[in-house]
């Protein structure tokens, strides 16, 4: 008799409506302890529901809040989400609600067909999908060779050689134009038009520094005077110019590659399930009895069923819990293992783990998280208005963001989207990208030796039949010496024409 009256109570405690009307009634919730939903919190030493906290718990509080109703979290012994056996009994949360020994289920329990012919589902308060999680590569420091080496690369090693090249041709032909032109300062020297300074401005040791000056944009004191040398220098600063802008641009995409080859080998390896699937090397894992196993063995898609036939080929592949793939995929070397779990939870792991993870997005599959309730629950409508309330005035996004948030923010590569998350590939500059420089160059070295060799033509049959019997002026350096050798000679450069001597005396007196 008394099992009847205790059996009637439950019957009528579970069936009792929650609405806002009514006296706060006192529900045992099933769930399991899952970071960030359910944990337990080290920091509190109460009792009941004071010693967990997460996304699940602060949910409950809402609807409590709203439904008039206290809760009890129990989290199933188990730690399982719920799979039906094949005596036809449920284990972990879902079995709980179905043996009526909780009056409701909440934690990341996946909207599925098959239990939803023994529980309700509430409105989806999460929604998420099978997602791929693995180690990302260790990024280590290159070694010293390659780090020295580093600001040659830019450029391929024939690149570099025709540009010494081109460098000591260019310094080597501004000498000869200086040197033979008779309009360069060595000849204007000559002529005493000039000082000896300035008729040294391009000797050979100056003119190979001249043409480095320009490499690094720095000014000179004098340029070349003559038409043949301002070709060839013409086309060496245009040169210049090319080969500043080349290496600097692309030292710059050198530098913004972060990953290492065999890094990006590591990135390229999973884009998709159907490249998890295809590939042996490595270890797939998912968790024994939770709803993404399920819909990977059930999934019509082919590259599901392969990935099926992978996992359980392999004994390795069925794991217990969430943190228990996740601490094989930390401690496996980057691309030799991958846990398939949701997203949402994905998220939540890459985000805590240092930035060690990411996870791949395949978009094929998309799932829900809702609250569990006993079959034909009045409770539903009740707790489904309070979910979209919650939803629409932001409460949902609220909490995720303060149990899911962390530090590392590029956690995903999605497929729909290679471009964005593509690894950016360096090539150095070959000499087919650099010839059109060379060749102007080239150009311009031809085309200034021509004009050069025009010039001393013109210069010795035009300019020198103009006055065959001129004298060679001495030089301004030696009239200038002279002239202060010889102080009478600067007296009379100052006496008007006629002056007497006693007015040379009262002008040097004044």
């Amino acid at each position: 008799m008394m099992s009847s009256l205790l059996v009637l109570q439950t019957i009528l405690l579970l069936c009792a409506p929650l609405t806002t009307g009514q006296a706060t009634r006192r529900l045992t919730i099933s769930t399991l302890l899952q970071p960030p939903y359910v944990m337990v919190d080290d920091e509190n030493t109460g009792s009941g529901n004071a010693t967990y906290k997460g996304f699940i718990n602060d949910l409950m509080e809402l609807l409590g809040d709203r439904l008039k109703f206290k809760y009890e979290l129990v989290p199933v012994i188990d730690q399982m989400f719920g799979t039906l056996l094949p005596n036809g009994t449920w284990t972990g949360a879902v079995g709980q609600v179905v043996s009526a020994n909780a009056n409701m289920a909440a934690g990341p329990i996946t909207v599925t067909s098959n239990r939803a012919k023994f529980v309700d589902f509430s409105q989806p308060f999460q929604f998420t999908g099978p997602v791929i999680v693995m180690r990302r590569p260790d990024e280590k420091m290159p070694p010293f060779k390659d780090r020295l080496l580093h600001i040659l690369k830019p450029f391929r090693n024939d690149v570099w050689l025709l540009s010494c090249l081109a460098y000591l041709i260019t310094g080597s032909i501004v000498y000869i134009i200086s040197y033979c032109n008779p309009y360069e300062w060595r000849r204007m020297s000559r002529d005493g038009e000039a000082t000896i300074r300035e008729g040294e401005s391009f000797t050979c040791l100056n003119s190979f520094w001249f043409t480095i000056s320009a490499v690094f944009l720095q000014g000179f004191t004098r340029s070349p005077r003559s038409t043949g040398a301002r070709i060839v220098v013409i086309t060496w600063w245009f040169f210049v110019i090319v080969f500043f802008a080349s290496y600097v641009g692309n030292l710059s995409n050198l530098l913004r590659v972060g990953p290492r080859p065999s890094a990006i080998e590591t990135y390229a390896k999973v884009r998709s399930f159907n490249d998890l699937a295809l590939n042996e090397e490595i270890i797939v894992h998912v968790v024994k009895g939770e709803a993404t196993q399920a819909n990977i063995m059930n999934s019509k898609i082919t590259e599901h069923q392969t990935l099926a036939t992978k996992i359980s080929k392999n004994k390795e592949s069925l794991v217990n819990t969430i943190g228990e793939g996740i601490q094989l995929v930390m401690e496996s070397a980057p691309g030799t293992r991958a846990v398939i779990i949701e997203s949402a939870m994905a998220k939540y792991y890459t985000e805590q783990a240092g930035c060690q993870l990411y996870f791949v997005n395949d978009l094929l599959l998309t799932t829900q998280y809702g609250l569990v309730l006993p079959l034909n629950s009045s409770d539903m409508k009740a707790v489904n208005q309070a979910l979209l309330t919650l939803s629409e005035n932001g409460e949902l996004r609220r909490l995720e963001a303060k149990w899911f948030r962390g530090h590392c923010n590029k956690y995903m590569l999605e497929k729909s989207e290679d471009e964005k998350f593509e690894i950016p590939h360096f090539y150095p500059l070959d000499l087919g990208s650099f010839s059109g420089a060379l060749f102007i160059l080239a150009i311009g070295l031809v085309l200034g030796g021509l004009v050069t060799l025009l010039e001393i033509v013109i210069f010795k049959y035009a300019e020198s039949a103009e006055d065959p019997v001129k004298t060679k002026p001495r030089p301004l350096q030696q009239r200038s010496v002279d002239r202060s050798s010889d102080p009478g000679a600067n007296q009379s450069l100052l006496q008007p024409p006629g002056a007497s001597s006693d007015q040379q005396r009262d002008m040097t007196a004044v």
